[in-house]
């Protein structure tokens, strides 16, 4: 039980950035950049900041309401996520290549959607 309740936790303050107003967005095309904050150089700042972005693209893109949210965001690739969205008999997926530019912004380079059966 304190398993599951240090990895909600974890989820928690992973995600609470997402929410966070001090944490803008500004949309550019199909670029979104972050305009309020930097990522600092670490490999764990630059994880959170991509994850941060693609969190907040989700929300202002995926229009699917039903279902079962998300059920994973992946890395596959250096500066690649997939975020996996459950729906009735299947699972959304969006694949977002991402860059970190020099001065720390993050923007989305490529967005893919694609769709698996659930349960596969």
């Amino acid at each position: 039980m304190l398993g599951i309740k240090r990895n909600a936790m974890v989820l928690f303050w992973l995600l609470l950035p997402i929410a966070s107003p001090a944490c803008g967005t500004e949309q550019k095309g199909n670029i979104l950049m972050s305009s309020s904050f930097k990522c600092d150089s670490t490999a764990l700042g630059n994880t959170l900041c991509m994850i941060e972005a693609v969190m907040k693209d989700v929300q202002a893109t995926y229009t699917q309401v039903g279902g079962g949210g998300i059920t994973e965001i992946r890395m596959v690739a250096t500066n690649t996520y997939t975020v996996g969205i459950s729906q009735e008999e299947r699972v959304d997926l969006i694949t977002y290549e991402l860059e970190v530019k020099p001065d720390g912004q993050v923007a989305i380079t490529k967005r893919t959607e694609s769709t698996r059966t659930a349960g596969h």
